[in-house]
């Protein structure tokens, strides 16, 4: 079963960004909420400003590169007793490669997701 899921509902994104911890790390913003919940999933949305990339194909690459960083990231140590909601949004101006957006948002998560 996938515990990687998108993260849809204006209720829930609402809930993020009011009850959320958020942490900028380089390009990357997250926000991020953590529960203890039995199910164990990782809900997840990324966002890339309409104001600093004006073309939409660029914007949808930085979505599917950001969006394969997170599927690469492994979760399993974090999910065995809590559920995590997060929304990655980008700022850069410039179009990272794979191997950088895969490193900067796996550095973000290890300090968000795995310190105490």
């Amino acid at each position: 079963m996938k515990k990687i899921k998108k993260l849809k509902g204006k209720k829930i994104i609402s809930n993020l960004f009011e009850n959320g911890l958020s942490y900028e790390f380089n390009s990357l913003t997250i926000f991020y909420l953590k529960e203890k919940k039995p199910l164990n999933f990782v809900y997840f949305t990324v966002s890339v400003p309409k104001k600093i990339h004006k073309n939409a194909v660029t914007r949808n690459k930085i979505k599917r590169l950001l969006r394969e960083s997170v599927y690469a990231y492994d979760f399993s140590s974090f999910l065995l007793s809590n559920s995590v909601y997060f929304m990655l949004i980008y700022s850069n101006t410039n179009i990272l490669s794979f191997t950088e957006t895969k490193n900067l948002s796996h550095s973000l998560f290890s300090k968000c997701f795995h310190s105490k």
